[in-house]
Parts: structure tokens; C-alpha cells; sequence
């Protein structure tokens, strides 16, 4: 045991405290990601606070407020989900004041106008431009196009993604090496549960859930993430015929005339 006490302070107490293990055979990685999303928030476990549950969640919403053109931010809560999965908004996250410290990041590390975001007020210029730190747009030295094509380039990476699909999907987890598939279903980023069959005897079997405590319509961050990634994975394989008998794979089918309901 003489490896446990080298470990940092912060290891040493989590191997201290842990009374047992249990294992939960899976399918694949996407089946592994699902549980782990949703055990973290049905036991909040002391050391693992980033997947924990959150009632709220909020998203920011860029549009021009007036006919100069210049993009403004807007921190929105996000009531109907569905309303926010357009080129307007960008992120997720579990706090207002993460949304804003996200806005600041901006106008420290890139330079961008803190008043044409919307995060100071009055007529003068923003007070990076009287150090030489924004590019002008508060003033109308920087155009409105040069503004928001700048601005696009930072937020590409957190827009939020429209479901791509008119139906449900199913994304098939298929592995020979365990001899099992799970066919999970999925709608507009919400994960509604999955079919469990032998892969040589792929029949229907009632719809399981990830957790009895989950709403059946239930959306959060964590999900969408690990549901894009995996569907993203999906469509690469999607002319792929062959499966590594060590590995498991995904595949993407479209459900036309599904009712989970």
C-alpha cells in the first residue's frame, strides 16, 4: 500500500473514503459516458462536481440592437430549450455569472469591445479603448462587420448546434467482444433510453432508462456534449461496414415513425 501514501493530499482522501466499487459492465464508451453523466448528478459525490445537476441553465444571445450592425450580448436562461439551438446563441452554462465572466474573457484575452457587448454603459468609449486595448468599435473606428466577423471567429466554437435531424435517431453501440448492442434513442439532444440485445438476436425489448429519477424530456449540458460528440462519430463511420471485434462501434439510424411516448 506503500504507492496509496505518495499520492497528493487530495487522492489520499478519496481512496481513504472509498467504502466499495462497483463495476457496470457496458456496451461501449457512449453507454459508459451516459451512466457517468447521470450517477454524478443522482449521488453528487464529494470529489466530482463538474457533472453535478443544475436546476438552472443559461446561454448567450448575440443580435444587433439598432441599425449600426454591432452585435450585442444577451444572457438568457434557457426556459425552451428548443428556441435557443440557432446561429444566435453560444454556450452553456450552469451559472449567470459564468456567462459573464465568459463575456469578460473576451474583452481581456481578445480585445473585444466591452461596451458594444453590452458590459459597460454610457456614451464615452469603453475603458479598453482609453488603454489601447479595443480595436474601436464603441467609437466607430472598428466597422460593424469587422466587429461581428471577429467576434463569430471566437464564439465558432461554442455556438450551439440546431438537432440536425426532422425525427428521432437511434445511435446503435454495437460491440462483438461483449456480444451485446445498445440501441440508445435520442430527440432535439435529449436522451430518452435504450434497447438492450444480443447482437445475433436483436429483438425489441421494453425502453430502459439511464435512471427512474431522469424525466423522460430531460435536457442538459452534459448530455448534449457527450450526444454530439457520439453523433459526430456516428456519421464518420457511417460508410464503415466493418467492426473490430475488440472495439465497439456506433451507428446512426434515422426513426422515421418512432413513439416513445
Amino acid at each position: 500500500m506503500s504507492h496509496v501514501y505518495s499520492k497528493e493530499s487530495r487522492e489520499k482522501r478519496i481512496i481513504q473514503s472509498t467504502q466499495s466499487l462497483l463495476i457496470m459492465p457496458t456496451v461501449g464508451e457512449f453507454s459508459a459516458l451516459m451512466y457517468e453523466s447521470d450517477w454524478v448528478k443522482r449521488y453528487a459525490p464529494l470529489y466530482n462536481k463538474k457533472l453535478r445537476r443544475s436546476k438552472s441553465l443559461f446561454t448567450i444571445e448575440f443580435k444587433a440592437e439598432d441599425q449600426s450592425g454591432y452585435w450585442q450580448a444577451h444572457v438568457k436562461a434557457m426556459n425552451d430549450v428548443t428556441r435557443c439551438f440557432n446561429d444566435q446563441h453560444f454556450g452553456l452554462f450552469l451559472r449567470r455569472d459564468a456567462a459573464i465572466n465568459y463575456l469578460r474573457s473576451l474583452v481581456k484575452d481578445h480585445r473585444i469591445c466591452g461596451k458594444r457587448l453590452g458590459l459597460e454603459k454610457g456614451s464615452k468609449a469603453c475603458f479598453q479603448f482609453q488603454i489601447k486595448r479595443c480595436p474601436g468599435a464603441c467609437v466607430g473606428k472598428q466597422s460593424a462587420q469587422s466587429y461581428n466577423q471577429e467576434l463569430s471567429a471566437l464564439l465558432s466554437r461554442d455556438q450551439l448546434s440546431p438537432w440536425p435531424f426532422n425525427h428521432p435517431v437511434a445511435l446503435i453501440e454495437a460491440s462483438y467482444e461483449v456480444g451485446y448492442q445498445a440501441k440508445h434513442i435520442i430527440d432535439n439532444w435529449s436522451y430518452k433510453g435504450f434497447y438492450l440485445s444480443a447482437i445475433d438476436n436483436p429483438n425489441t425489448n421494453a425502453l430502459k432508462t439511464i435512471s427512474d429519477n431522469k424525466p423522460v424530456s430531460s435536457f442538459n449540458r452534459d448530455d448534449y456534449h457527450i450526444i454530439k460528440r457520439a453523433i459526430h462519430q456516428a456519421l464518420k463511420c457511417s460508410d464503415t461496414h466493418s467492426l473490430d471485434s475488440n472495439k465497439s462501434m456506433l451507428t446512426l439510424e434515422i426513426l422515421n415513425n418512432y413513439s416513445y411516448s
